[in-house]
């Protein structure tokens, strides 16, 4: 929406909702927004090949609908998980266009470094591909200086890397009451007025180290 206040056209590349079942694609511009979902498979059970199934299923399905993007100055990705940088780099050099990458943590050496890749050649080979599209990309943005650093570290040119801290709208997320404990109160737990209150809100998974997390509670509880 910034972009387009800015007198920019955008043009969003993502997985269709269930909703759409069965159509490759559906086109929509809600808002002034061009928005185009392609079919991908979506599943209850996150088996690994069941997780690598879905992570492929929508770059694929996204490659054959590229030629409906008649212009693209420039190609935003965000590069979580890995395969979503085929169908920008597809795009980015099929419209001779600039690209940029955003890349909020190291996923990936997350999943290495947890043993969650079924073999160290995959992990090897995924690493390589990640480290093509970065070097790659005309422009990298992440959300914090110590990410940047580990960019930097990597060998990655420090001049093409843009901190980008994450944000929120005020327009729609804001105080709606001077009284801190309203908010406690109107979701029906008043037990937390006059208290501290820290909210996980990430999902929780193999690559999130929910220990932690609940070993910080246990310390700030008092």
């Amino acid at each position: 929406r910034y972009l387009l206040q800015q007198g920019h056209q955008v043009t969003v590349l993502t997985r269709r909702p269930p909703a759409y079942q069965g159509r490759l694609m559906v086109a929509k511009q809600p808002e002034g927004l061009d928005v185009v979902r392609v079919s991908s498979y979506v599943m209850a059970d996150f088996g690994y090949w069941q997780r690598v199934a879905m992570f492929l299923s929508f770059p694929l399905a996204a490659l054959f609908v590229l030629r409906r993007i008649r212009r693209a100055d420039v190609v935003v990705v965000n590069l979580g998980p890995l395969p979503s940088a085929i169908p920008a780099l597809a795009l980015s050099w099929l419209r001779r266009s600039s690209l940029v990458v955003y890349l909020a943590d190291p996923w990936l050496d997350v999943v290495v470094a947890r043993g969650l890749m079924p073999t160290a050649w995959l992990g090897h080979l995924l690493k390589r591909f990640e480290s093509f599209i970065l070097r790659r990309a005309d422009r990298i943005a992440t959300v914090s200086h110590p990410m940047r650093r580990v960019l930097i570290e990597r060998g990655l040119e420090a001049d093409t890397i843009e901190v980008i801290p994450g944000g929120v709208d005020l327009d729609q997320f804001a105080p709606t009451s001077d009284e801190p404990d309203a908010l406690r109160r109107a979701i029906g737990l008043p037990q937390l007025q006059g208290r501290f209150v820290l909210i996980y809100g990430g999902l929780l998974g193999d690559l999130v180290d929910a220990e932690t997390l609940l070993e910080a509670a246990e310390r700030l509880k008092d």
